[in-house]
């Protein structure tokens, strides 16, 4: 893999990340005004999409952080 490609993924996975992050704290100020309003059943929604937020946005940090791995074990390799 060339390094331009590389760090165009990774400012790719970067992007996600931050919009998943952006994501999460709009979710979390919908779950707030939600428990204002006593409604329950857009709680209950709003905490899944959460939870499923913050797995994506793990799973996004483990990806990035196993091809930075990877591709500095190839530059290495390289040199």
């Amino acid at each position: 893999m060339k390094k331009n490609d590389f760090t165009v993924m990774k400012n790719e996975y970067s992007d996600s990340i931050r919009q998943i992050e952006n994501t999460i704290t709009e979710c979390r100020e919908a779950l707030k005004k939600a428990k204002k309003g006593h409604r329950n059943s857009l709680i209950s929604k709003l905490n899944s999409n959460i939870a499923a937020l913050y797995r994506q946005r793990s799973e996004l940090l483990e990806i990035s952080s196993r091809l930075e791995k990877y591709y500095s074990a190839q530059e290495d390799r390289i040199a």
